[in-house]
This record gives structure tokens, C-alpha cells and sequence, in this order.
């Protein structure tokens, strides 16, 4: 717990500079503040939101309760670990890809399990195809791209170049990098 609180402190002051004058003013230091709040989501509403990048912690997970008596309580958000419901500390946020679920709880203690399964895109992988310079600046590079969302960009550097194909290549190393829909990136050199 100890860490989360601390990663939660230093974004509480890189992005949140007003907080410390607030806690100041009524008696509390920003480190007591973090341990009264230890867990900071910054999407809420109910949802599903798949992780946007392979390996990244960015999913979401809040169910829509229907039915019980009003109003519900969020009981417990849990991460299946292949044998068995880990409970999770901070709720339904920063989730990496896998199965959850949630219980919540109505006003007169009747509970009910919510499920969902989070995903994420393959890794970007790429294949890099080259021709080499036979001294008049002729050689050629080309990358494929393949996992990650599709709606790749490509940046050569040096060059500046931002197709999958570069031409009229003199000998030297270049370095591209392959960014996808979400953002996600990619690097190679040839």
C-alpha cells in the first residue's frame, strides 16, 4: 500500500500543485492527504475501458447496477489471477488486461457480482526490409507494421521521412519510429 501511496503523493504534487496550499490551510501536510485518499481514479461513470497500449495499466471497469434498493455501495473490486479473486486496492482503474469483477452492495445489503474482461491490443510488431547503398545514395528501407490499432505513422530519423518506404538512401544507419492509433509506439533501426 505503502507504494501506491507514494506514486500517488508525487502525482498529487506534479499535477496538483494548489493541493498542497489547500492541505496546508486546513492542518493537513500533502503525505497525510495521500493516506486519507490513497487511490485516485481519473475516469469514472460506469464502463468497461480496454488498455489502449500491450502491457500498459490503463483499463477501466465501473458496472452499471440495476434493480435493489437504492443507493448502491461499491463493495470490492477484484482481479482474477488464474486461481482465484485478488481483491484490488485502488477499484476499477489503471487495470491491466484480464478478467475483474465487482460487487456491489444495496441499501438493504443485497449483493451482486459484476464481471467484465479487459483487453489490449497485440504489441506493434514490425518487419524491416532493406536494400543497401552501393555508393550513389540508392539504397531503400521499408517497415511493416503489424499489431498495436491500426493507423500507423511512421517518423525516419535522419531524414524526416514519414512513409513505411524510404528511397535514395545513402549508406548510414536509420531509425523509424511506428507510432499506432492509440499512440503506442515502436523502434528499429536498419
Amino acid at each position: 500500500m505503502e507504494e501506491n501511496n507514494n506514486a500517488y503523493i508525487s502525482e498529487l504534487n506534479s499535477k496538483y500543485s494548489e493541493i498542497n496550499k489547500w492541505a496546508t490551510e486546513f492542518g493537513f501536510t500533502i503525505d497525510e492527504l495521500a493516506w486519507i485518499q490513497p487511490c485516485y481514479c481519473s475516469v469514472s461513470g460506469a464502463a468497461t475501458l480496454n488498455v489502449t497500449c500491450y502491457g500498459m495499466a490503463n483499463g477501466y471497469f465501473c458496472p452499471n447496477p440495476t434493480g435493489g434498493v437504492l443507493p448502491y455501495t461499491y463493495t470490492g473490486w477484484y482481479w482474477w489471477n488464474g486461481t482465484g479473486w485478488n481483491l484490488l486496492p485502488c477499484g476499477g482503474c489503471d487495470l491491466i488486461a484480464g478478467d475483474y469483477k465487482c460487487t456491489v452492495t444495496d441499501a438493504v445489503g443485497t449483493e451482486q457480482d459484476y464481471f467484465a474482461t479487459i483487453t489490449q491490443p497485440l504489441a506493434i510488431t514490425q518487419t524491416m526490409n532493406f536494400t543497401n547503398d552501393n555508393g550513389s545514395c540508392d539504397g531503400s528501407a521499408n517497415v511493416i507494421a503489424n499489431g498495436g490499432t491500426p493507423g500507423y505513422t511512421y517518423s525516419w530519423t535522419p531524414g524526416g521521412f514519414t512513409n513505411d518506404t524510404i528511397t535514395n538512401l545513402c549508406q548510414n544507419s536509420y531509425t523509424v519510429i511506428i507510432t499506432d492509433y492509440n499512440g503506442c509506439v515502436s523502434i528499429d533501426t536498419v
